[in-house]
């Protein structure tokens, strides 16, 4: 049963925690860049990062994830300090955001989708081919009779979806495989070639390497192929999570310690895994500020808006 005026009082309580009880926070990113196609707003901009990076050093004491993960070092080691993270290990972390990171002395973990090393992440292949004319067409011929009862208009105020937005909630729910089917399948018929995610690209091993080798930054694992964990079965997780982690270490040449959900999708059975493959900490998508208490295997994140440093001091604000 509904009860009314619950999220307002929960919301209000947490307020009145956030104020009075020491606590620390964990940004997520996923792009700094200025690319122009962006459907799923995974951009921040280079100029608004370094704005926000600005607030961030005269209001909080940058810390390691580990720290805030782990609370080594006691209650100080969470009061007043954020981490920085960014997810999918796209290039323009090595290339945009790390020198901002290293001008004001930013630790930050970057999440690499290992099955992408080097090349094209399925839903930035996805928006290149709805950016044309054909790709459109096709992407609205092969969707399911459902997905395209959702394209058709705004009903009780709801958005209207796009092709790409119905295309990906469509390809979200499949595997590997079959996506890559799909996607082959526009491909070829629109007639538009891969462009080996040159503009999208995630980072090369010998990047990662080299990254794991830079004292500001910590290599984290995002999975192989991005899915959905909760939705998988233990022994589709266990792969998705070991084999991560696994590529990742013989590239780095130490221990993975940080995972990242992909998008946030967890259950008791996937934080018990993690645990098991050997992961120390994992975030999540829950947006929420890291207590002493928080549970090292569903740590809570706030993802950064696109926006320039004034109005992110006030976003920023609510949180602290």
């Amino acid at each position: 049963m509904r009860v009314p005026g619950k999220k307002f009082v929960t919301q209000s309580l947490k307020r009145i925690r956030r104020r009075f009880v020491p606590h620390g926070l964990i940004l997520g990113y996923h792009r700094i860049s200025n690319e122009a196609n962006d459907p799923f707003e995974l951009n921040v901009s280079p100029q608004n990062f370094s704005e926000q990076l600005e607030v961030l050093k005269a209001w909080v004491k940058p810390a390691p994830m580990a720290s805030l993960a782990t609370g080594r070092g006691g209650t100080g080691a969470i009061s007043g300090r954020v981490a920085l993270t960014f997810d999918d290990g796209y290039r323009d972390y090595l290339v945009e955001a790390l020198p901002c990171m290293e001008r004001l002395e930013f630790p930050s973990t970057v999440f690499v989708t290992t099955g992408a090393i080097g090349g094209e992440l399925w839903w930035d292949r996805l928006a290149r081919l709805a950016g044309t004319d054909s790709g459109v067409r096709v992407i609205l011929g092969l969707l399911t009779q459902s997905e395209k009862r959702g394209l058709k208009g705004a009903r009780n105020g709801a958005p209207t979806k796009s092709p790409v937005e119905g295309a990906y909630a469509e390809l979200l729910r499949l595997d590997e495989a079959r996506r890559e089917r799909w996607l082959l399948e526009v491909e070829q018929i629109a007639c538009v070639e891969r462009d080996g995610g040159t503009g999208n690209r995630v980072l090369s091993a010998d990047e990662i390497a080299d990254l794991a080798a830079h004292d500001l930054v910590d290599v984290g694992c995002h999975t192989v192929t991005h899915p959905r964990l909760a939705f998988l079965d233990a022994q589709s997780q266990l792969a998705e999570m070991r084999d991560s982690r696994m590529l990742l270490e013989r590239i780095i040449s130490r221990n993975v310690e940080a995972l990242s959900y992909p998008n946030g999708s967890r259950s008791s059975e996937t934080m018990r895994i993690a645990r098991q493959v050997g992961f120390r900490f994992a975030c999540a998508s829950h947006a929420d500020v890291v207590w002493r208490g928080s549970l090292p295997y569903d740590l809570p994140r706030l993802w950064a808006p696109n926006c320039d440093g004034d109005a992110f001091g006030e976003w920023l604000r609510r949180w602290l």
